[in-house]
C-alpha cells in the first residue's frame, strides 16, 4: 500500500513538473525580440502617427541607429538585452500616451506577421 501511494505521489510530482515547463506563449523568444527590434525601427511616418514631435524624432533616430548596431553585433542570447535597453530609452523619450500607442501598434504588427520563428 505504501509503495502504491509513493508511486502515485512520484507520478503526480513528475507530471506537475513536466506541465510547468510548457509555455503558453506560442512565439519563440527570438521572434519576440525580432518583432520588438522591427518595431523600434519603424518609419518616420509611423512615429509621426503616434504624435512624435521633431525633437523626439531626432532622439528616436539616435535610438534606432544604436539599436540597429547593437542588434546586428549581438549574439542571439544577447539580443533580448539589447532590444530591451533600447525600448527603455524610447519609453524615456515618448510620452506615456505615445509609448502606449507604439506598444499597441507593435503588438498588432507582431500578431499580423506570420509565425516563422525567425531570429536576427
Amino acid at each position: 500500500m505504501k509503495t502504491t501511494i509513493l508511486t502515485l505521489g512520484i507520478a503526480l510530482i513528475a507530471s506537475l513538473g513536466a506541465s510547468a515547463q510548457t509555455t503558453t506563449d506560442p512565439k519563440p523568444v527570438a521572434a519576440y525580440q525580432s518583432d520588438h527590434h522591427r518595431c523600434i525601427m519603424a518609419s518616420t511616418e509611423t512615429w509621426q502617427n503616434f504624435g512624435v514631435n521633431p525633437v523626439q524624432m531626432a532622439m528616436v533616430r539616435d535610438v534606432q541607429i544604436a539599436c540597429k548596431a547593437d542588434y546586428e553585433a549581438s549574439k542571439p542570447d544577447e539580443a533580448a538585452a539589447s532590444v530591451d535597453k533600447h525600448e527603455a530609452k524610447l519609453k524615456d523619450i515618448l510620452t506615456p500616451d505615445q509609448f502606449m500607442k507604439w506598444s499597441q501598434w507593435c503588438a498588432q504588427e507582431a500578431a499580423a506577421k506570420p509565425q516563422t520563428g525567425t531570429t536576427k
